[in-house]
């Protein structure tokens, strides 16, 4: 909440929060109302956005990633008692999102309306899109740490194994 909010709301025990939770009723309603052939629509665009957008090429392998969506705005809820638990996390738009990849590769389309912050082509990094989100206020990014990780431990191993069969990696 903002300065001037927290002098408006005091309590929250005194609001009302009905019509939002009759809202995501509604919405949970409807999607268990949802026909055969409208899921098999909505799992069908997933699974073209998957393949669009949830694959890349890392030293000549296709590799999937791991998370190629930014969480949507909704309240911060942490692990634990974090102390910013309850803020409310800002839409990331497109205007805040740094899309990194090789030259000569085809860049991700932004939303219609709107473009990426930057676009670089930096291989000396292991992120693909980077941008700063409002709660933490640091530098968030979809990595290809595991998948560099799983590259580097094969690697290694085969390495191991044509030195020494008895070195463990």
């Amino acid at each position: 909440m903002s300065q001037s909010e927290k002098e408006l709301i005091t309590d929250l025990k005194k609001c009302d929060f009905t019509e939002i939770n009759d809202y995501y009723k509604k919405k949970s309603e409807e999607r268990k109302a949802m026909t055969k052939e409208e899921k098999l629509v909505l799992k069908a665009e997933n699974e073209r956005r998957t393949k669009e957008y949830g694959i890349c090429i890392l030293d000549g392998h296709r590799e999937k990633i791991g998370n190629f969506r930014i969480e949507p705005p909704g309240l911060f809820r942490g692990r634990g008692e974090h102390p910013k638990m309850g803020l409310l996390k800002a839409r990331v738009m497109s205007e805040d999102v740094i899309i990194n990849c090789s030259r000569g590769s085809k860049i991700p389309q932004p939303p219609p309306g709107h473009a990426w912050k930057e676009v670089r082509h930096d291989n000396t990094v292991s992120w693909l899109a980077n941008w700063t989100e409002n709660i933490q206020v640091r530098q968030e990014n979809e990595r290809l740490y595991k998948v560099i990780c799983g590259l580097r431990k094969t690697k290694f191993k085969k390495n191991c194994l044509r030195v020494s069969p008895s070195t463990s990696c």
